[in-house]
């Protein structure tokens, strides 16, 4: 998801670019293409803003839920943990040999 926001956060950055360029060097006949460039900008930058919130609202539940399975349930939480250390350390002493 952060790289699809990153990704987004870039696209509108170029859009803005390319639309500063567009505006400067445009007439007067221009002007209704501009607008609606503005307009359309306008949309991509609200449509970003509700995807950053709605990434930061999923990322704070599942912190969430995440802490109240370790607090509930604290010794299988300590046993993944371990597994998962042991696993790790398996597989880089295995790379090194």
């Amino acid at each position: 998801m952060q790289q699809t926001l990153k990704e987004l956060g870039n696209l509108l950055e170029d859009v803005e670019q390319r639309f500063q360029r567009l505006a400067s060097e445009a007439g007067e006949r221009a002007e209704e293409s501009t607008e609606r460039l503005r307009s359309g900008l306008r949309r991509l930058r609200e449509r970003f803003a509700d995807l950053e919130r709605q990434a930061e609202r999923e990322v704070r539940r599942k912190v969430k839920d995440t802490d109240r399975y370790v607090r509930g349930h604290p010794w299988e939480t300590v046993g993944v943990a371990a597994l998962v250390a042991f696993l790790l350390g398996a597989m880089l002493t295995r790379r090194r040999d």
